[in-house]
């Protein structure tokens, strides 16, 4: 009994001194970064983390970096003191051409183990990529002239369309290419400082005049009609535009926090495309959560694959049954572009959970105990007959092997006959 309560107290006791200390190096998705805010396609970035030793023994080891499922590569070796400064791991990263990326970072190689695997991985929220394809270091979406580089994004006229690709600068009507040929300042809508357009003045370059020479030049070389419709496509081009603007904190929406971390116990599940996560908490249930932050689309809609289907950001489903299922994330930005992401889900039929499963092992274990209760239940009269049967038969073989070791019997001797001699009777005095 002494020994079952000490053996008791050890079990409790183990365990709990093993999770007090140990080796244990330890990353957090609020202690990573980039060396710039706007990722732009095809440039290179520099991911920054920082690392921790929050056991009590001195670690070593390295972070590797993924994009989604795809290694992106392994930083140096990081030596933690216990009770020390933190230290920060980095790679190098070139920004892919799709729309949008997260980052995921697991510590390897530990030195010595580390024994607390629940803050060795992180998963980073979605951030988005921009395209830039004329190499000017501007946003596509908010470039003025996209396809033209224009670093100082100059709009003369302020239509929205930037110098570098803007037909008409000055937008006084006359393109720049027929200005050139008049000698006229393409940047400037009255070159000739008298108060009209370079396209109203039919002597730009001349500030003395304009009206009455120009009216008459103007009757003779249009009809009336003409001249109405020429004058009314003038005042239309003179009109300003309202330059469009985009929303400077885009980016800023874009959180840099892990939606879901790994908790102690948990797996952690990445979709394809990793455009959402999930995980298993029953043999029916599974927590869904969408990596996608809410400025970046329009709609966002989940199909479980068993005909229901949710429009929230996180979701926890239960299916009614096992087998095979499609999970599809479909999200709608704000272009109207539809983004999916299935991910294939199996539930088995032989889980503990399953309450046929349960019946089955039920009965197994019920025959189990029946066919050990009737061999425990045997007669006593069974036994001894086997016993005696036993015997009968040792003593048949030991009776066998005699009879091969009995001696072959010798041929008697014949004995030789003694003759007695008679003696004579003695005479009688």
């Amino acid at each position: 009994m002494k020994k079952l309560i000490i053996i008791s107290l050890l079990a409790l006791v183990l365990p709990i001194s093993a999770l007090a200390s140990g080796p244990d190096m330890s990353i957090s998705s609020s202690d990573i970064r980039f060396s710039t805010d706007t990722f732009v396609a095809g440039e290179t970035v520099r991911i920054y983390i920082k690392v921790k030793n929050t056991g009590d023994t001195d670690i070593s080891g390295y972070i590797t970096f993924y994009d989604s499922s795809d290694i992106i590569d392994s930083s140096q070796v990081v030596t933690l003191v216990a009770d020390g400064a933190n230290e920060e791991a980095w790679v190098d990263y070139v920004v892919p051409y799709k729309n949008n990326f997260n980052i995921r970072a697991l510590i390897k190689g530990t030195e010595p183990q580390d024994t607390n695997s629940s803050n060795d991985e992180i998963l980073t929220a979605l951030f988005s990529i921009i395209t830039d394809n004329d190499g000017d270091g501007i946003d596509d979406d908010i470039d003025n002239c996209p396809n033209t580089s224009n670093v100082l994004q100059e709009d003369t006229d302020g239509d929205g369309v930037g110098n570098a690709c803007d037909d008409d600068d000055d937008n006084d009507g006359l393109d720049d290419d027929v200005e050139d040929e008049m000698g006229t300042d393409p940047e400037d809508s009255d070159s000739d400082n008298d108060g009209y357009d370079d396209s109203e003045d039919y002597y730009p370059l001349d500030e003395t005049a304009f009206e009455l020479i120009a009216q008459e030049v103007v009757v003779e070389l249009f009809e009336e009609d003409e001249l109405d419709e020429i004058l009314e496509l003038i005042d239309e081009s003179a009109q300003s535009q309202e330059i469009i603007e985009d929303d400077d904190d885009e980016m800023d929406d874009v959180q840099e926090e892990t939606v879901i971390e790994r908790s102690s116990g948990a797996m952690l599940h990445v979709s394809p495309n990793a455009s959402f996560v999930y995980v298993r908490e029953g043999w029916k249930t599974y927590s869904f959560q969408s990596l996608a932050q809410g400025s970046t689309y329009e709609s966002i809609s989940w199909d479980f694959g068993d005909g229901s289907s949710s429009a929230q950001d996180s979701v926890s489903h239960e299916y009614q049954q096992h087998g095979v299922y499609q999970v599809k994330l479909q999200l709608v930005d704000s272009n109207g572009v539809v983004h999916e992401d299935i991910q294939q889900i199996t539930i088995s039929f032989f889980h503990l959970a399953n309450p046929f499963v349960q019946i089955i092992v039920g009965l197994l274990v019920i025959l189990l105990l029946l066919s050990v209760a009737t061999i425990a239940k045997k007669p006593k009269g069974n036994r001894k007959e086997v016993v005696e049967i036993k015997d009968v038969v040792e003593v048949k073989e030991v009776k066998k092997v005699v009879a091969k070791k009995k001696p072959v019997a010798k041929k008697p001797v014949a004995k030789k006959k003694t003759v007695k001699k008679k003696t004579a009777p003695k005479k009688k005095a």
